[in-house]
C-alpha cells in the first residue's frame, strides 16, 4: 500500500532516482515473481520522466530533467491514508513521491 500523504524528495537536475514495487508471487506454486503494483508514472514529463524500467518491470528509474515539481502517481487502489489524513478522499491517482527538481 501506499501511504498518502507522500514521501517528499529534491533533486538536482540530470539526478536519476529508483523507485522499486514490492513483488508477489503468483503462479500455481507462487515461485513467479511480479509487480504487486505498477511502477508510477510521472505527473510532469517536462521535469521528470522514467528513463529505464527493469526486465521484471519492478523498479525503474527516473531522471530530473526541468526545474519544477512533478509526483509519481499510481492507482487509487493502493492508497493507505494516514491518520492525519484519514478524513481526505483519494481522486483517481495515488501519490507515490512527490519531487521537488531545483536547477
Amino acid at each position: 500500500m501506499l501511504v498518502v500523504p507522500a514521501q517528499q524528495v529534491t533533486l538536482d537536475v540530470g539526478q536519476r532516482i529508483d523507485v522499486h514495487v514490492t513483488e508477489e508471487g503468483t503462479g500455481p506454486h507462487g515461485n513467479k515473481r511480479v509487480p504487486a503494483i505498477p511502477l508510477p508514472a510521472s505527473s510532469r514529463p517536462s521535469v521528470l520522466i522514467r528513463s529505464t524500467v527493469s526486465p521484471d518491470r519492478a523498479t525503474a528509474t527516473y531522471r530530473a530533467v526541468g526545474s519544477g515539481d512533478a509526483v509519481l502517481t499510481s492507482s487509487r487502489a493502493f492508497c493507505l491514508h494516514a491518520r492525519h489524513h484519514r478524513d481526505r478522499e483519494t481522486t483517481g491517482i495515488c501519490p507515490v513521491i512527490e519531487i521537488t527538481v531545483v536547477p
